[in-house]
């Protein structure tokens, strides 16, 4: 088969086209669509760091791959431990700016923690990230390669079975590539978390929470902080767009599985 031999910058990032696109993908690479099956199983499933490591492909495939297309890692520049097991990982992005992952242990599992921006808009008093401002949206490649780069990691991966996004940024801020990020998280063909253990925390975006609930099934955690609009819109300027009144309505919408609950979360000041 024949391998396109555009500039390699042209490429998309595979880490974050869905199963359908990156079987166009292979398509226009004039591969077979399974091809690009293959390599996706190898990207979410095998955790796969090159093309290289994609053993079933054949060896000419491989090398033609390499030298074309660019599968993009992170890449990590220190990992900090705590006395208690947690780790944090310090990723530095294509464009040099740095973003965390925390990886939370449990009695029986593991939780990463990711970040869905460099940087923060929403300028919470509390919060160190959003004293910084906003430096970009992450991609959804960008998002999903936290979670691959660390599962890769662990002793054993199938312990890292919780997703929260409570890292730098706020998630609902980057709608379209947060929502990818999370298809290609839950989805089957994908990494195959369960949505049940994929949380999303957000400031109260009221619009894209509503959006969110009819895009995609799960769990919602609600950054609230105080009981009442003048306390919370000091702390969360968000609240001067979105107040209690009109979050809690959004809240109350929010379609939920079968024995499920949103998360309000408070910080202690």
């Amino acid at each position: 088969m024949k391998i396109s031999t555009s500039n390699r910058q042209e490429t998309p990032d595979l880490k974050g086209l869905s199963s359908a696109e990156i079987e166009r993908w292979a398509v226009n690479q004039g591969l077979p669509a399974y091809r690009g099956r293959q390599i996706r199983h190898w990207i979410f499933r095998k955790l796969a760091q090159s093309f290289g490591d994609m053993t079933d492909l054949p060896k000419k495939l491989r090398s033609t791959l390499e030298q074309t297309v660019d599968l993009q890692c992170l890449e990590i520049t220190d990992i900090l431990v705590s006395r208690d097991g947690t780790e944090k990982y310090i990723f530095k992005l294509k464009d040099g700016h740095l973003i965390e992952s925390v990886l939370i242990p449990e009695r029986d599992h593991l939780t990463l923690c990711i970040s869905s921006q460099a940087g923060c808009a929403m300028g919470c008093k509390f919060c160190l990230t959003g004293s910084r401002g906003l430096i970009r949206n992450l991609e959804a490649s960008e998002i999903v390669d936290q979670v691959i780069q660390v599962r890769s990691r662990v002793s054993n991966p199938n312990r890292l079975t919780n997703i929260v996004l409570m890292g730098m940024g706020e998630p609902l801020a980057n709608y379209s590539n947060v929502l990818k990020a999370l298809q290609n998280l839950i989805s089957p063909d994908g990494m195959n978390f369960s949505h049940r253990k994929v949380t999303l925390s957000t400031s109260g975006l009221v619009p894209q929470m509503r959006k969110l609930g009819q895009d995609i099934t799960v769990n919602l955690a609600v950054s609230l902080n105080a009981a009442n609009d003048k306390t919370r819109s000091f702390l969360m300027p968000i609240n001067k767009r979105y107040p209690l009144s009109e979050l809690m309505d959004a809240c109350r919408d929010f379609p939920l599985p079968s024995r499920r609950m949103i998360t309000f979360e408070y910080i202690m000041i």
